[in-house]
């Protein structure tokens, strides 16, 4: 695989969006608290009545090109994954999250904020190239730990996650208003001091 993973500027946050994020909703995660609650939380798969398509850059304010008119990237790693110089994927990593969690805000922890690779290219390792090297500029930026929101209608997201070592750390049902069948999940990892494997 002639993969190249290349940190970026924040001027390219419009280049970085013309990577699709939609995928295929086919299953959902039922998230069910285990003994009250005390036992921790199951999180079984179910289909769900109909497919449909799910893209994140669809809901407003979320597409990458809008970004900058609600966040400094300046305090941002964007990574482009690029094959044979054909741009393919990349992940945003947010270092400084007091923009958005302001005085609860964690300077231990980095956010990854988006992560996509190109349909053709899904499931070819290039997700986990990018989580790696999310990971090691994290840990590069003297963060203890890094976190991640998915939703429980993206269970491969969540596969993805819970494969590379992050555990559920929080759901919410009401995180979303206008998604009432969504329910929030925040997946959280623990960095060493060795950088992963590339």
């Amino acid at each position: 695989m002639n993969l190249q993973l290349r940190e970026q500027p924040p001027e390219f946050v419009r280049q970085y969006g013309a990577v699709p994020i939609a995928f295929e909703v086919r299953e959902r995660l039922a998230v069910e608290l285990i003994a009250n609650g005390i036992g921790g939380v199951r999180l079984n798969r179910c289909a769900v009545e109909a497919p449909y398509t799910k893209d994140y850059d669809a809901i407003p304010g979320q597409r990458p090109e809008e970004w900058p008119a609600q966040w400094d990237l300046v305090h941002w790693c964007l990574c482009a994954a690029f094959r044979d110089d054909e741009h393919i994927g990349g992940v945003a990593v947010v270092l400084d999250t007091r923009q958005m969690s302001g005085s609860r805000s964690d300077v231990g922890e980095a956010v990854i904020w988006d992560i996509r690779v190109r349909p053709d290219q899904r499931n070819l390792g290039v997700g986990r190239k990018l989580l790696a090297f999310a990971e090691d500029r994290a840990r590069s930026a003297g963060k203890l730990r890094v976190s991640v929101e998915t939703q429980n209608n993206n269970v491969a997201a969540c596969q993805f996650y819970a494969g590379a070592g992050f555990a559920l750390r929080s759901f919410d049902r009401l995180a979303y208003p206008t998604l009432p069948d969504e329910v929030q999940l925040i997946w959280s990892k623990p960095l060493n001091g060795q950088a992963s494997a590339r």
